[in-house]
């Protein structure tokens, strides 16, 4: 998965290029999501289970919401910030796509990333975008109102809301556990820590731990961060930091000095993208490395490849 970034910045060299990823990728995702979709309203009475999932693309709420979430973060920014001439019912209908598919997740952990990866996109939108701004606010509120007054699912997301912070709830629990062990992992490996993989290998032989709730929350860490923590030690940990932090200042930095609408709407969703899966592990694994792991380190790649670009188009921002 990691070399997929290398592959990436190699394979991405120009606008062409660009627009044959999107082909590549948009269409299978719109597929995933209405498909996924489909299947959930068949199974509305389990919506907030695995078990709904089942004949869909993905395997738990997790994995879903949050590769919904990507394409959803690269459209809102091209909606938002890109000025140039392109097909914006295209891109709105895409808009609602992933928007009504959003819709139907159920995981709080990508609740919380969404929000703060839109608050990133809302920032960085020009102030005389004003009116795409108030635009997409109000929809955002009315959606949020509208889930909260229909029968249906009123009352699931109020629950999901009133026990985020429940310390008496059962995945609540679960996670509390793990987020120990891992960090008692740590402190008896500190350096190299325990080995890749070993988390769940360890904690299944701790019945104190794992109890009832091993079966049905399976052996993950339900944090990425303290998997590779607990798992790999100091060095794992401050490698993992490196790559985060290297990501964030160069996309930053680039974002700051590359003024074209195109360029810099893909520079700002790529790193919103980041953002939301970065906070989403704080509190969740990589539920399945195909679905997470391979958008997560192409989007590392393609970053640094859509900055060249635009410092091909103007040299003279490249220099400033």
């Amino acid at each position: 998965y990691i070399l997929s970034c290398f592959l990436t910045f190699r394979l991405i060299n120009d606008k062409t290029d660009l627009g044959r990823l999107a082909i590549v990728v948009f269409p299978p995702a719109v597929l995933a999501v209405i498909w996924t979709v489909v299947v959930l309203i068949y199974n509305l009475d389990a919506w907030q289970w695995t078990s709904a999932y089942s004949r869909s693309p993905f395997t738990n709420y997790t994995a879903y919401g949050q590769f919904t979430v990507i394409f959803l973060l690269m459209t809102l920014s091209r909606l938002l910030i890109d000025r140039s001439a392109y097909d914006r019912v295209i891109w709105l209908v895409l808009l609602i796509v992933f928007t009504c598919g959003l819709l139907m997740c159920f995981s709080r952990g990508v609740w919380l990333a969404l929000i703060i990866s839109t608050g990133f996109l809302w920032l960085n939108t020009q102030r005389s975008d004003l009116g795409k701004k108030l635009i997409f606010l109000g929809l955002a509120v009315a959606t949020l109102l509208i889930l909260l007054v229909l029968p249906g699912t009123s009352g699931l997301i109020q629950e999901r809301l009133v026990t985020m912070f429940d310390l008496q709830f059962a995945s609540n629990r679960s996670r509390l556990l793990r987020w120990g062990q891992a960090i008692l992992m740590f402190l008896n490996h500190p350096i190299m820590g325990n080995g890749y993989g070993a988390f769940a290998m360890i904690y299944e032989e701790n019945p104190g731990l794992s109890g009832l709730y091993k079966a049905q929350f399976q052996l993950g860490t339900h944090s990425e961060h303290l998997r590779i923590l607990a798992e790999m030690g100091i060095v794992g940990i401050v490698t993992w930091i490196a790559v985060l932090f290297s990501f964030f200042r160069f996309g930053l930095s680039a974002m700051l000095r590359i003024q074209d609408g195109f360029f810099r709407s893909l520079i700002v969703g790529l790193i919103a993208v980041e953002l939301s899966m970065s906070v989403l592990f704080l509190v969740n694994d990589l539920p399945e490395g195909d679905v997470l792991a391979v958008p997560f380190w192409v989007i590392y790649g393609l970053l640094p490849a859509v900055v060249r670009m635009a410092d091909r188009a103007d040299p003279q921002a490249a220099t400033t």
